[in-house]
């Protein structure tokens, strides 16, 4: 395998998360001595959910076009609200966009924001759903 660059593909990125989320929450629903379903449907959503952070971040490189001042803007706004939950999603979405075929840290810096934005929002939408005991 001389001169060749082997990579792990990104496409596995949600499964491998799901499935350590599965183990993560199996290891809390023994630790709590309780059998419940939801230990471990918890576990596979957030785990997936990471690996889908991971797949978005780590998109390829390719030839694209310089970024423009809006786009710069976006993702620099994106970043800074990135970790409110539904205003970074917010502002992800509109940089993710504008930026996608852009090669710079512009590209890199809407992906990281998307990705933080949906995380947080579906964190604390899960998050309401559970009863507090």
């Amino acid at each position: 395998m001389t001169g060749q660059n082997p990579s792990f593909p990104r496409w596995p990125g949600p499964i491998i998360g799901g499935g350590v989320g599965v183990a993560l929450g199996l290891r809390l629903m023994l630790h709590d001595a309780v059998v419940d379903w939801i230990y471990l449907a918890c576990g596979a959503l957030l785990g997936a959910v990471a690996g889908s952070l991971v797949w978005l971040i780590d998109a390829p490189t390719e030839e694209g076009q310089p970024a423009s001042i809006a786009g710069t803007l976006l993702a620099v706004l994106a970043l800074c609200l990135g970790c409110m939950p539904v205003f970074g999603l917010l502002f992800g979405i509109p940089a993710f966009l504008v930026n996608r075929r852009v090669v710079g840290w512009q590209n890199r810096a809407s992906r990281l924001a998307l990705g933080l934005g949906v995380v947080l929002t579906f964190v604390v939408i899960v998050g309401s759903q559970v009863p507090l005991w």
